[in-house]
């Protein structure tokens, strides 16, 4: 990382999705960074103004970012349940775990060690480790 955020500065959190493993404590786990234009994480790119992406060797190997899972299920309701979870977290206030019935499809699947059935993964991912696995510290 190139340097400390102060509070002036404007981020944005970018949530990462781990790939599918065979270790339900590893698969489908969401990694929270915190990035600005003066914050640089190996895995992600930004783009125009606090736009940011995953860099192409971590998508080759099975990452994505919410956004893009939210963006290809369409559910831009669930998007925005996120963000604003993201955002009450940065605020400061207390936020809980997010409602797994309001997350991507895909991250439920890989929680739940490639089950291709979505109902059953919904039912596996809830006995398995809270969704957001830890925030990047800058």
């Amino acid at each position: 990382m190139s340097s400390m955020l102060s509070p002036e500065q404007p981020y944005i959190i970018v949530s990462v999705v781990t790939p599918e493993t065979d270790d339900p404590s590893t698969s489908g786990r969401v990694i929270n960074f915190p990035c600005a234009p003066t914050i640089s994480h190996e895995m992600l790119e930004q783009g125009d103004g606090l736009t940011w992406s995953l860099r192409g060797p971590w998508r080759d190997r099975g990452y994505a970012t919410m956004d893009a899972l939210y963006l290809q299920e369409r559910n831009a309701e669930g998007a925005a349940a996120w963000a604003k979870y993201l955002a009450d977290a940065q605020a400061g206030k207390r936020v809980g775990a997010f409602p797994r019935e309001q997350l991507p499809r895909e991250v439920l699947r890989r929680q739940a060690c490639g089950e291709t059935d979505v109902a059953q993964a919904l039912v596996d991912a809830k006995r398995t480790a809270p969704v957001t696995s830890r925030t990047v510290k800058p």
